[in-house]
Formats: C-alpha cells, structure tokens, sequence
C-alpha cells in the first residue's frame, strides 16, 4: 500500500524532498510505503518511506526526491509517482532500532487510482 499527502486540486505535479533541519516535515508532500515482506519464511512488512514516520530519536537523512503526478478524472484521481532512495523505517513489521539510512528502496513509474464512492 502507498500513503500520500500533500496532494490537492484538480491535477499537477509535486516533488518532495525533506527540508535540511526536519526529518518529519517532507516539503510539498509526503510518501509512504508498505510491502507484504518477500523473504523466504518471513511474515509482516517492511515499510519505506521520504520522512520520519516513526518518530524515532534517529535522524532520518532522505536525499532523495519524490515526484507525484495526478489528474481528477471527474470519478476520482489516477497519476503516478516516482520516488528515489526511501529510507526503510520497519523491517518484518517491526521498527528499524535504529535506522540506517542505507537501507533504500524506490518507486519507479508507479500508477495510482483511486475512486469517489
């Protein structure tokens, strides 16, 4: 699953990147992303993302960048969004203790839909 905010009106594109004395405050929007764990015999999830989603006493250095693009479709939105080096905050559904901001993944070309019900 991916979790977004920041993003608002009818269609555009947002890039976000973490200001330099915040690691919770992304700049234009925020990215986070959680995937069923794909290790042979593990369980849980490991969960990715551009700021800090744990509130954890370790810093999280995001150099990466996000781009989110989306369009109303008068139903609901659809886009797409790119995002370079995020940083792993969970590993088998347990928080990193600590962080390592070595620990990267990305979303490339990723489609996103979502409807009004």
């Amino acid at each position: 699953s991916i979790s977004l905010t920041g993003v608002s009106g009818t269609s555009g594109t947002s890039v976000c990147t973490l200001s330099e004395d915040s690691d919770s405050d992304p700049n234009g929007c925020s990215v986070l992303f959680k995937v069923p764990n794909s290790e042979e015999n593990a369980s849980g999830f490991d969960q990715y993302s551009n700021y800090d989603s744990i509130q954890s006493a370790d810093k999280v250095v995001y150099s990466g960048s996000c781009t989110i693009k989306w369009n109303n479709t008068g139903k609901g939105f659809n886009g797409t969004i790119d995002c370079a080096g995020l940083v792993q905050t969970h590993r088998k559904s347990s928080v990193r203790n600590p962080i390592d901001n070595n620990i990267l993944a990305d979303l490339t070309d990723t489609t996103f839909k979502c409807d009004y019900k």
